[in-house]
């Protein structure tokens, strides 16, 4: 987890993103950046495009500088507050360093490409209404960028990682979250492999995953949860509660993703409801 994407627009909603973004770094002597999405100037009314006489477009290209600059400025005096050393383009110098990126279009399809070029995408999860559609920003990164993503709380962190659930269901997606989180898992103090009854793809069961870490090192146990008339998302994330977990793993939308939209699923819940980091691929 050298290299971190992590989308910033410098409002107090990017702070806990950035701080956990900071942990990782720190953990890995890593480096993060920021990138803000740059979209063209334009009116829309309805479907129809206006176009905007060249004063106004003039204008509005102004005010986005304006508040690009504030962007930039307030991602580097967070990132210095939190122990990154800011440099002008990617370093990993065996401490913790941040960058600053600025790219032109939706920020979803920017994420999606750009993400290819980092081992992790940190996206922060916003209250209900907020005009940024950070899932979007995380679904696109997940399903486009071969790279897994990162979701944080709405609440700062001030670790991740000590303590980690691995929310298991036998499923290639979980597999493949697995291997790619390596890193964090042999960094942990304690990992539980979490399977709720019910749940499980057969026939490989936590206690084999378990022993599947077991065998690099990692101190894992595997536990089962009964669902008692609970979602499965909501049954994991009591499970993480009880456990003092700091941080899950889950393989990302291991049913399809129209079905969990329309009728909901683990994924969808775990996305919209945690409490903690979600490490997640798909």
């Amino acid at each position: 987890m050298k290299t971190i994407l992590l989308p910033f627009h410098g409002e107090p909603a990017d702070e806990p993103t950035l701080a956990l973004g900071a942990v990782v770094a720190r953990r890995f002597a890593g480096y993060v950046e920021g990138v803000l999405c740059v979209q063209r100037p334009a009116a829309w009314v309805g479907e129809q495009y206006i176009k905007l006489p060249p004063e106004s477009l003039a204008e509005l290209t102004k005010e986005w500088r304006r508040t690009a600059d504030k962007a930039r400025e307030r991602f580097i005096q967070s990132a210095e507050a939190k122990g990154l050393v800011f440099r002008e383009s990617m370093a990993c110098e065996g401490q913790p360093t941040a960058g600053w990126h600025e790219a032109e279009g939706c920020e979803d399809q920017v994420v999606a490409d750009y993400a290819r070029l980092f081992d992790i995408t940190v996206v922060g999860r916003r209250a209900g209404g907020h005009k940024r559609n950070w899932e979007a920003t995380a679904t696109s990164a997940l399903f486009e960028s071969g790279r897994p993503v990162l979701i944080s709380p709405e609440q700062s962190m001030d670790q991740c990682g000590d303590a980690i659930v691995v929310a298991w269901n036998g499923s290639t997606e979980t597999a493949r979250t697995i291997g790619l989180g390596m890193p964090l898992l042999s960094q942990a103090r304690r990992v539980v492999v979490l399977t709720v009854e019910g749940w499980m793809v057969p026939p490989h069961t936590g206690k084999r995953v378990a022993e599947h870490l077991q065998c690099h090192g990692i101190d894992a146990k595997a536990h089962v949860v009964a669902p008692q008339g609970r979602s499965n998302g909501r049954a994991i994330l009591d499970a993480c509660r009880e456990l003092d977990a700091d941080l899950m793993l889950k393989g990302a939308y291991t049913h399809h993703r129209f079905t969990q939209l329309i009728f909901g699923g683990a994924t969808q819940y775990i996305m919209n409801h945690a409490t903690l980091p979600v490490f997640m691929a798909h």
